[in-house]
C-alpha cells in the first residue's frame, strides 16, 4: 500500500497555489511551467523523505495550450526536466495520478465543450507520458453532468470513451461520485469500456445501493487489471455542517482505524483527501505502521 495526498503541499506552499496565468507569450508560460516543476520536485523530495509514495498532480502543472493559446511545445522544451522528475518518481517507487478539472466532461451538451474536454484529457495524459510513467499512473475523471436521465448520460459517456484512442483509454480511471454516478453506475461503464474504478469512500457513503464499504471496494478493485496496477482508493470523511460529500479538514483517527479493519486483507494505494493535505497523510502512515500492506514490494 502506498499512501499520499493530492496536489498541494501546504508546508511548502502555505498560501496554496496562485491561479495559472493565462498568457499568449511562450516565454511567460514557460516561466510558469518551470516554477511549477521546481515546486513539484521539492514536493516529491518531501514525500520521499516521509514515505508518502502516492501523489496527485495538479491539472494545471502544465497550463493547457487551449487555455493559454501560446505557441509553446512544452514537451520538447522541458523534455530533460520531465525525464529527470520521472526518473526520481520511478527510483522511489512512487505512484502518480492526475485529476481532470471538475468542469471537464466528455458528455457536455455543446460539441465544442466536449472536444475541449477530450483535449484536456489528452493533455493530462501527455504530462504523464512526458514523465515516462507507466500506464498504471492514471488520469482520473468523472462521468460529468447528468443529462435527461442516467441511462442517457452513461450511454453518451461510454460512446465517448470508446471513441478515444486506445493508448489514451489505457491511461484513464473512473471515479464514483455522490451526485448521480455512484459505484453501481460506474460498474456499468466499466463493463462497456474496461475503465478501472477509483473507489471514493466518502462519495460511496453518501450515494450507494446498499453495499457496505468492504463489499463496494472489492467490486471496484475487481475492475483493475494487472497492467493497471493496484487499485486506487480515495479516502476522506464528511466535513460537519456542509453539504454531503465535502472533505473533512483532518483525519479522524478512530474512523480511519475502523476503515483499515473493514478493508483488512485488501491491497490498494490510498489517496488521503483531507483539507490539510500532507498532515493527514503523514498521520495516516502512523496508523499503518504495523500494517503488512505498507511493506508491499513494488
Amino acid at each position: 500500500m502506498r499512501v499520499g495526498y493530492p496536489a498541494i503541499n501546504l508546508e511548502l506552499e502555505p498560501q496554496g497555489r496562485a491561479p495559472t496565468m493565462i498568457s499568449r507569450s511562450p516565454d511567460k508560460v514557460a516561466q510558469v511551467i518551470a516554477k511549477n516543476l521546481e515546486v513539484l520536485e521539492r514536493t516529491l523530495r518531501f514525500n520521499a523523505e516521509r514515505g508518502l509514495l502516492f501523489f496527485r498532480l495538479r491539472p494545471d502543472l502544465v497550463p493547457a495550450p487551449g487555455l493559454t493559446g501560446a505557441p509553446l511545445d512544452w514537451a520538447a522544451r522541458f523534455a530533460d526536466r520531465f525525464r529527470e522528475l520521472g526518473a526520481f518518481i520511478r527510483a522511489h517507487h512512487m505512484r502518480i495520478n492526475i485529476h481532470t478539472h471538475l468542469a471537464t466532461s466528455l458528455i457536455l451538451k455543446r460539441p465544442g465543450d466536449r472536444e475541449e474536454s477530450a483535449q484536456e484529457i489528452r493533455h493530462l495524459a501527455a504530462v504523464l507520458d512526458a514523465l515516462e510513467l507507466p500506464d498504471s499512473d492514471k488520469v482520473q475523471l468523472h462521468v460529468g453532468p447528468k443529462h435527461t436521465d442516467l441511462d442517457t448520460s452513461l450511454r453518451l459517456f461510454i460512446e465517448a470513451v470508446n471513441g478515444l484512442e486506445p493508448g489514451l483509454r489505457r491511461r484513464l480511471a473512473l471515479e464514483n461520485d455522490n451526485n448521480y454516478c455512484n459505484l453501481r453506475a460506474c460498474l456499468r461503464v466499466h463493463a462497456e469500456t474496461g475503465l478501472p474504478i477509483v473507489f471514493d469512500v466518502l462519495h460511496h457513503e453518501v450515494d450507494n445501493a446498499g453495499e457496505r464499504v468492504r463489499e463496494a471496494q472489492e467490486q471496484a478493485a475487481a475492475t483493475w487489471r494487472p497492467e493497471d496496477g493496484p487499485p486506487m482508493v480515495d479516502y476522506s470523511t464528511q466535513r460537519p455542517k456542509v453539504m454531503p460529500g465535502k472533505h473533512a479538514e483532518h483525519l479522524d483517527g478512530a474512523r480511519f482505524h475502523i476503515y483499515l479493519e473493514q478493508t483488512r486483507g485488501l491491497d490498494f494505494d490510498l489517496m488521503m483527501e483531507f483539507k490539510d493535505r500532507e498532515k493527514s497523510a503523514v498521520e495516516g502512515l502512523r496508523f499503518l505502521a504495523e500494517d503488512a500492506r505498507l511493506a508491499r514490494p513494488y
